[in-house]
């Protein structure tokens, strides 16, 4: 049991791993505001401001990534899982008497 969790909790973390590596587009008005006002005008304030909107993006893509390495986990391993009954299903050995 112990086995399987680890091998899940790696793959899980792989999964993460791949879905952080897929570009997002985070599309938020909260983030565009300080974009804007810093290229208009770059002060420290400004960056300031961009910089805590930046690091909430990071932490939605963080958070986009968790669930989607989630899904590509569930799915897979419930892939496997069916592949596995189906083969066992098939190839039953038993007398029909």
């Amino acid at each position: 049991m112990v086995r399987k969790t680890c091998y899940l909790l790696v793959m899980y973390v792989c999964a993460v791993i791949l879905a952080y590596l897929i570009p997002e587009q985070i599309d938020r008005g909260d983030y565009a505001r300080p974009v804007v006002a810093y290229t208009q005008n770059p002060t420290p304030e400004n960056e300031a401001a961009l910089g805590t909107e930046r690091r909430v993006n990071d932490r939605i893509h963080l958070r986009d990534s968790a669930v989607f390495g989630l899904m590509l986990v569930a799915v897979g391993y419930g892939i496997w899982s069916g592949r596995g009954l189906v083969t066992r299903l098939m190839h039953r050995t038993g007398s029909d008497d």
